[in-house]
C-alpha cells in the first residue's frame, strides 16, 4: 500500500471488519474501493489452492506470488510454530508438484 492510501485507511471511520473471520483481502478491497483508492489486479494471486487450477494455466503463467490457503488442517491446539512449519512443508511440496520447470 502506498503512504497516501493507508493514510485513507487509517482515517476512514467506516472501515471495519463486519465479522472476525471476513475475508481480509475482500473486505480490504472493499474498503480502497469505497476510499477512491485505485486497486491493481495481479495474476501471480490466487485464491485457493494450486490443485484446483487447471496444470496448463499454472505452467504457462509467470510464477505464483501467493496462494490464499495452505491446506493445512492441523489440531485446534497446534502452535504457531506447528503452523508454520506445516505451512513452508505444503508449500514446498506444491511447488515442487505444480511449478517445477522441466529441465
Amino acid at each position: 500500500l502506498s503512504g497516501p492510501a493507508l493514510a485513507k485507511l487509517v482515517q476512514c471511520s467506516g472501515c471495519t471488519c463486519r465479522r472476525a473471520n471476513a475475508p481480509d483481502d475482500m473486505t480490504l478491497g472493499t474498503w480502497l474501493q469505497t476510499l477512491g483508492v485505485p486497486i491493481v489486479h495481479e495474476e501471480g494471486f490466487h485464491q485457493s489452492e494450486p490443485h484446483n487450477y487447471h496444470p496448463e494455466l499454472l505452467a504457462n503463467l509467470e510464477p505464483p506470488v501467493s496462494f490464499h490457503r495452505f491446506a493445512v488442517r492441523l489440531p485446534r491446539e497446534s502452535s504457531e510454530e506447528q503452523l508454520a512449519k506445516a505451512r513452508r512443508e505444503n508449500w514446498h511440496d506444491w511447488v515442487q508438484r505444480h511449478f517445477a520447470r522441466p529441465q
